[in-house]
């Protein structure tokens, strides 16, 4: 409700944006998270940890980066992100099975920004 009064105002979308992320309720400036952004991405950053003492990196390097390092990063991401979204909520019914599913998702949408910014980009990281 307060999102769409702050729209039917004179403020840019940026100034909405910025209002929503950086101004408390008590006008501090400290960042706020609605969603729990923060914490989710913790929880993402704890399941990205694991695929790397996984099998997924058995070898030297994961397959992950062989595929990256043939030029084949982009397709490949941007593949195993509509796989693991159409299936959500098929393979496994449970609450486990879908936050998988979605930490998946986020960690091929990383590779691929990373990906991206390596190429396109300035490369910023």
């Amino acid at each position: 409700k307060k999102l769409m009064t702050l729209l039917h105002t004179s403020l840019t979308k940026e100034d909405v944006l910025r209002r929503k992320a950086f101004v408390a309720e008590d006008n501090s400036q400290k960042p706020i998270w609605t969603f729990n952004e923060k914490q989710t991405m913790g929880r993402v950053m704890e399941y990205i940890s694991e695929t790397y003492s996984a099998h997924y990196a058995q070898g030297r390097i994961q397959a992950t980066e062989f595929i990256a390092d043939q030029g084949l990063a982009e397709g490949f991401c941007l593949g195993n992100i509509i796989k693991y979204a159409q299936r959500f909520g098929r393979k496994g019914k449970n609450f486990e099975d879908k936050e998988y599913d979605l930490f998946k998702i986020v960690h091929y949408a990383i590779i691929l920004l990373h990906t991206i910014e390596q190429q396109e980009g300035n490369k910023k990281f």
